[in-house]
């Protein structure tokens, strides 16, 4: 997907189906306790969302938990470019980057938002798989912050 007006039609109908998705659904969200205690205390979280259910983050960032500053990780591909135009719609702050292009920096700035007060949502199986399997980065952000 080349054209800018193309990215922003299809993010912007990807944002309002989540939005529609979000809003209709029933949603049971279980084990949540020990996250609003860690609100309470004032405590910033890392939310690991599986790649394929990505389109969710926003309602249960945004509307469940009620977090104002929501960083997110996006690779540097131009698909990446589109989900960045679909979380920006939510005011979703996007670090650039991926296990295999500007990793490291990614991971520099992700750790410097934590500490800034953000709170961070990744996909820890990523796009190229394998598939509901936590890759180390997630791993390495959690135990450096």
């Amino acid at each position: 997907m080349k054209s800018d007006m193309a990215i922003s039609m299809v993010s912007a109908f990807a944002a309002g189906y989540s939005r529609l998705v979000g809003r209709t659904s029933h949603w049971e969200i279980s084990g949540e306790e020990p996250v609003w205690e860690k609100f309470q205390n004032g405590e910033n979280l890392i939310f690991a969302f599986w790649h394929n259910r990505f389109t969710m983050m926003p309602f249960v960032c945004k509307d469940h938990f009620h977090m104002n500053q929501v960083a997110v990780i996006v690779s540097q591909s131009q698909d990446g470019e589109l989900v960045v135009r679909f979380l920006q719609r939510f005011h979703f702050k996007t670090i650039r980057g991926s296990s295999s292009r500007g990793g490291k920096r990614a991971m520099l700035n992700l750790v410097r938002t934590i500490r800034d007060g953000w709170n961070v949502a990744l996909t820890p199986d990523g796009p190229r798989g394998p598939r509901y399997q936590v890759q180390d980065g997630i791993i390495t952000l959690a135990s450096v912050t």
